[in-house]
């Protein structure tokens, strides 16, 4: 039976990498957002006990528009960071019982010494895949921590 006119299909991101390999049940979800003009950022922060996880990032591009990778929940925003193209932004990575997750994000000015971490740069697209307990983010070529998908 054909579809009338006003019915349409919603479709989803097409994935630029291939997704984790899953070894269970998890179910892991995907997003991705363009770099380029990007003029701020704004990390959705879930405190847990002894744990601060960025779940997600909202970003502001210099035309107005928004986009958003990984989970984002307005009741987790934390303050936006005004982004200083001349440097990458650096996502800092830690793990709970070998489940990584983004535990620091930072501009790469600021040198805190060695750490985990995947840099970005201000073109190209990130892609944020993520399940309830974990994430693996990559953007030209390079990604994370190796997950337990």
């Amino acid at each position: 039976m054909p579809k009338p006119d006003s019915i349409k299909e919603l479709i989803g991101p097409n994935s630029v990498s291939p997704s984790p390999r899953s070894l269970s049940l998890e179910i892991c979800f995907y997003s991705a957002a363009p770099m380029s003009n990007v003029v701020e950022v704004t990390p959705c922060c879930l405190e847990t006990v002894g744990t601060s996880a960025i779940i997600g990032l909202l970003l502001l591009y210099d035309n107005g528009n928004r986009s958003s990778v990984g989970e984002v929940r307005l009741d987790l925003l934390r303050d936006p960071v005004q982004v200083d193209r001349s440097e990458k932004m650096i996502l800092e990575f830690s793990s709970q019982k070998g489940y990584p997750y983004v535990s620091n994000i930072r501009s790469s000015h600021v040198n805190s010494g060695p750490f985990s971490g995947l840099d970005v740069s201000w073109t190209g697209h990130l892609e944020w895949w993520f399940s309830s307990r974990q994430c693996k983010i990559r953007h030209k070529g390079r990604e994370s921590l190796i997950t337990k998908f």
